[in-house]
């Protein structure tokens, strides 16, 4: 088995904790409807301190996309769980890159899907981690999701 796909299942771990909650006790819509409400109301308490932040946060939603879709790919016994929490990420980036033209959240998407392939053939394992535990935390209780919104104030805007 490659390094990086052994990095990958490993990295599951983490996942797993994230979208256990993608369970069949809720639809994705009602999970998606609730993911939102949440992610809005802690974008509302961080957006005055960095104006950035509305891009920063549809492109990291869309990383986080692209990640459990590999993910999903790799670990099969949650396949069907980590599809579900890729499409629910990508559907949040949609909601929160509304105020960009398309063409700019296209030039969005494919760096940070560049950016998730990159550190992928690098194995920096420290940095995926990071970006994993952002992920997660954007699906977790409302005082992770804050926190993982947060950590985007401190992170440069996206190229």
């Amino acid at each position: 088995m490659p390094k990086t796909a052994a990095t990958f299942i490993t990295m599951c771990a983490v996942m797993r904790l994230a979208v256990a909650d993608c369970a069949a006790e809720e639809s994705e819509e009602v999970k998606l409807a609730r993911m939102l409400q949440t992610l809005s109301k802690s974008f509302g308490l961080h957006q005055s301190e960095d104006k950035t932040l509305r891009t920063k946060l549809a492109a990291r939603l869309f990383g986080c996309g692209t990640l459990y879709g590999m993910l999903s790919k790799i670990d099969i016994s949650n396949s069907v769980r980590l599809e579900m929490a890729s499409d629910m990420f990508f559907r949040a980036s949609v909601t929160f890159s509304d105020r960009m033209i398309p063409s700019e959240f296209r030039r969005l998407a494919e760096n940070e899907t560049e950016h998730i392939f990159k550190l992928n053939a690098k194995e920096n394992k420290r940095e995926m981690f990071l970006l994993l535990r952002n992920c997660a935390g954007f699906s977790e209780q409302p005082q992770q999701v804050d926190d993982s919104i947060l950590e985007l104030t401190r992170e440069p805007p996206p190229e």
